[in-house]
This record gives C-alpha cells, sequence and structure tokens, in this order.
C-alpha cells in the first residue's frame, strides 16, 4: 500500500478531486486537511498561500493510473504528487484498500 499527497489551493478543486479518485476506484480514501500557509518558490520567487492537503490511500499498482488521473484534473501546471511506502497496517485495513479499488 502506498499514501500519497498532494495539494491544490481551493476547497472545491481538492473535494472534486478526491470524489473523482474515489469514484473511479484509484484510491481506497483520500483525507482532505485544510493547510493555512504554504511556502514555496515558484517562477523565481517565494510564495505563500492557504492550500488543502490531500492524503490518499491506495494498492501500489495504482500508482501510474494516479498519476495520469492528478494530471488530467488537478488544476495546476505542475501538481504535487508524492508518495511513500506504508510499511505496516492493519491487515483489515490494508485489505479494505484493496477490495476498495480496481
Amino acid at each position: 500500500m502506498l499514501v500519497a499527497l498532494s495539494t491544490t489551493e481551493k476547497k472545491k478543486d481538492a473535494e472534486k478531486l478526491a470524489k473523482y479518485l474515489v469514484d473511479k476506484r484509484i484510491v481506497a480514501c483520500v483525507n482532505v486537511i485544510k493547510i493555512e500557509n504554504s511556502f514555496y518558490r515558484w517562477k523565481g520567487k517565494t510564495e505563500k498561500h492557504g492550500e488543502y492537503l490531500l492524503i490518499m490511500k491506495f494498492p501500489k499498482k495504482n500508482f501510474d493510473r494516479l498519476d495520469a488521473a492528478i494530471k488530467h484534473v488537478h488544476p495546476y501546471d505542475n501538481p504535487e504528487l508524492i508518495a511513500m511506502k506504508v510499511e505496516k497496517s492493519s491487515s483489515k485495513y490494508a485489505n479494505w484498500v484493496k477490495r476498495s479499488c480496481l
């Protein structure tokens, strides 16, 4: 299983993306969390904006589908997509993630 992170500036974009990914059964679950401020460099300047963090859980085999979906639906020119391997989880939860995704 993997956990991936992405961000959007607008809540409606985060919710649209989360629903799309779950409806398409690419991910089992998406948590959307409000971030007060993100600081980053973009086009030679340091930027500061509030964002929404998407935390996505899914089987490793779905990473390429997730990457393609993020590129297709996400409003950013260069959307963040970072995935991390889940080293341990309860077997019941891991099985639910597998059954929830195609």
